[in-house]
């Protein structure tokens, strides 16, 4: 289900020209990554919903609203397992972009505008893929947005997915980036939300069709920072997963680590590391 729902969400944004000449060889790539990569594949379409929240422990950050093993929705003979979150998080200022990012709210404009309602693509989403994850920080150009270090990994990839409206305004910048550590995959999510999106609630959650335990727990940084970290219990692949989200500075960032049981000890401590670079 989650593969299947990266690969839908994918197919439904425009990729830029600049992707077209490289299309053949990204399509490999794609293939190339394993089912268990995509253990959050849902994590960062974002979902408007009601009113405001209220600042977690005082400022911003994220909250647990609901876990669930193997639910049954109404009216359907599928299960789904996963977890859903509130992100409270302040809302970036358009000025604040000083990269090329800021030119993507006319393609998404134009997508609107040539749109074929018999298209099996729908506008509002834009991609580009970058060799490092420095040219993609550059191409958004937000002075607050952090890029943690990781010396013992391989990048696979690195993107910047934006959402806009069909005036053309971003409501959304993430910076998407697949690495591996040794036997551990990880998958960064780094993302924006901008003035546009309003004041409405942003939530964001994780499914899987799989029965998948979850357990929640906090990890503070040295620097007072808390980071909320999901425990899930291993797919049938044999993977199990780890997550950790942190609100900071207008950011909400996301790491997804999945690791099979006996490297456990080693995905918490990267899992770690990770935070204390961002708080």
């Amino acid at each position: 289900m989650r593969e299947q729902s990266v690969r839908l969400f994918e197919g439904l944004g425009w990729i830029d020209d600049e992707l077209i000449s490289e299309a053949e060889s990204q399509a490999a790539i794609r293939r190339r990554l394993p089912a268990r990569w995509l253990i959050a594949a849902a994590c960062l379409c974002l979902l408007l919903a009601g009113a405001a929240l209220a600042a977690v422990t005082g400022g911003f950050g994220t909250r647990l609203t609901g876990m669930f093993t193997s639910r049954t929705e109404p009216g359907s003979d599928l299960t789904e397992s996963g977890y859903d979150l509130s992100v409270d998080i302040h809302r970036v200022s358009l000025s604040e972009l000083t990269g090329e990012v800021t030119g993507v709210g006319e393609k998404i404009r134009t997508q609107y505008e040539d749109w074929d309602l018999l298209s099996s693509q729908f506008p509002g989403h834009w991609q580009r893929r970058f060799d490092s994850v420095e040219q993609a920080a550059d191409f958004i150009g937000f002075e607050g947005l952090r890029c943690p270090a990781w010396p013992e990994s391989t990048l696979e990839s690195a993107e910047v997915d934006v959402l806009g409206s069909p005036e053309g305004a971003l409501l959304q910048v993430t910076l998407e980036t697949f690495r591996r550590a040794g036997e551990i995959r990880a998958q960064e999510f780094t993302t924006l939300f901008t003035e546009h999106t309003g004041q409405e609630e942003l939530t964001t959650g994780v499914r899987t069709t799989e029965a998948q335990g979850y357990a929640q727990s906090f990890y503070t940084t040295e620097d007072g920072g808390v980071c909320q970290v999901i425990a899930s219990t291993p797919l049938e692949s044999g993977y199990a997963g780890l997550d950790g989200y942190l609100v900071q500075d207008g950011v909400l960032y996301h790491l997804h680590l999945s690791f099979r049981q006996e490297e456990a000890g080693r995905a918490e401590d990267l899992l770690h590391q990770w935070a204390e670079q961002l708080a």
